[in-house]
């Protein structure tokens, strides 16, 4: 989901800053397709709302799988404590995840090594997954503004509630 997350991210700022100019009339596996720069547009602006919301309700539901596999091996009296361990049975870590982790590890000596690969690690999350949709769904406001060429606010005003949506989804994640 996040590097999904990161090309469409990538695709609406290279559309919206005129790296690419998609055609109206396109075809894929042989279908034909009519589709405007305002329909594409507004089209990946809801697919990164869709995949941010696909990741928070995916992250809610493992956190409660964990809460649950947890709870049910307390019941047999087996104590399964694994916050402070590296190596986790259960958890399979998506890119974010590991990512965060790579922060989160404790060790007893400083390294400058480690320093730098937990800011380069904290970088490329928030870059990647908080900061780049983020501006991508900016740069979506602006270009259709400038293709209604400001006129009818309904082309281009409500897509600033995409900006609003998605901000709203990464600050609950976040905060979690």
């Amino acid at each position: 989901m996040a590097l999904l997350t990161i090309l469409v991210s990538l695709f609406l700022l290279s559309i919206s800053v005129g790296f690419i100019s998609p055609k109206e009339n396109f075809s894929l596996a042989g279908l034909g397709f009519n589709a405007s720069k305002v329909a594409i547009l507004w089209g990946g602006g809801m697919a990164l709302i869709a995949f941010a919301l696909s990741t928070w309700m995916l992250d809610e539901r493992v956190n409660a799988y964990r809460r649950e596999l947890h709870r049910l091996y307390q019941t047999i009296d087996f104590d399964l404590d694994l916050e402070g361990a590296d190596v986790r049975p259960f958890e399979i870590p998506d890119t974010l995840e590991t990512l965060i982790r790579n922060v989160q590890t404790r060790e007893e000596q400083f390294s400058a090594k480690r320093a730098f690969q937990r800011l380069l690690s904290v970088a490329v999350a928030v870059a990647g997954f908080v900061a780049l949709p983020l501006l991508a769904e900016i740069a979506v406001v602006v270009k259709l503004y400038f293709l209604a060429e400001g006129g009818p606010f309904w082309v281009w005003g409500p897509s600033i509630l995409l900006v609003a949506v998605l901000a709203g989804i990464y600050y609950v994640m976040l905060r979690e």
